[in-house]
């Protein structure tokens, strides 16, 4: 059954706060998607992880990396996120292994994301390493960038290659794609401005499930 997890993309730990009241509104959700930008690896800046203080272990939490070669994982922990997911794009390949070993030994699990250019197959090589992958169906960097209609068969693929993988689909999420990307087979449907943006989070929140 595939799920509906709300996505938090904010410059300041105060608007950060915001969403999160926003979010915690609604008892259904346990699991939360941060994003964090450095400018750099994409062409947007976020808070970054020494902005935010102790995160409510009510939930789920995962960290989403659009950073040129993060490292500090720890640092992740500490706050509260479970998850921590690192680009294919953001380190040579040769070094990937051992980030991916880097982060569990922080005690995290790995999600991997590839950009709308990265072969799928990619993951193959990484499967052991890793706990999920997420499927960038936008150009990352800023919620709201338009949708990359190629991605329905990228998500087709990948479940059809790696069945057991868990398969999150991250960018413009919203009630026009959302049906079509749970039938391609995504497990995790990643809303941003289509939820947490919305005026009626209650409201966005339900009419998205009835689409799933």
């Amino acid at each position: 059954m595939a799920i509906i997890i709300p996505s938090i993309l904010e410059k300041t730990v105060e608007d950060f706060e915001t969403i999160f009241r926003k979010v915690s509104t609604i008892p259904e959700i346990d699991r939360i998607h941060v994003d964090f930008c450095d400018g750099v690896f994409v062409d947007n800046t976020t808070m970054t992880i020494d902005d935010l203080t102790q995160l409510s272990p009510a939930y789920s939490w995962e960290a989403h990396l659009m950073v040129k070669q993060p490292d500090n994982f720890l640092d992740y922990k500490l706050p509260g996120f479970d998850s921590v997911i690192i680009h294919y794009e953001a380190y040579p390949s040769e070094d990937i292994h051992q980030v991916l070993r880097g982060i569990a030994a922080a005690g995290l699990k790995v999600g991997m994301a590839i950009n709308p250019e990265t072969p799928v197959t990619v993951l193959g090589n990484y499967l052991e390493g890793i706990s999920f992958a997420v499927i960038m169906a936008i150009h990352p960097g800023r919620q709201g960038n338009p949708f990359i209609e190629q991605t329905y068969e990228r998500v087709r693929l990948a479940k059809e290659l790696y069945p057991s993988m868990q398969i999150e689909i991250d960018g413009s999420v919203n009630k026009l794609t959302i049906g079509k990307l749970k039938q391609c087979g995504a497990d995790v449907l990643n809303c941003g401005s289509s939820l947490v943006k919305q005026p009626n989070i209650r409201v966005a929140y339900d009419e998205l499930k009835q689409l799933i």
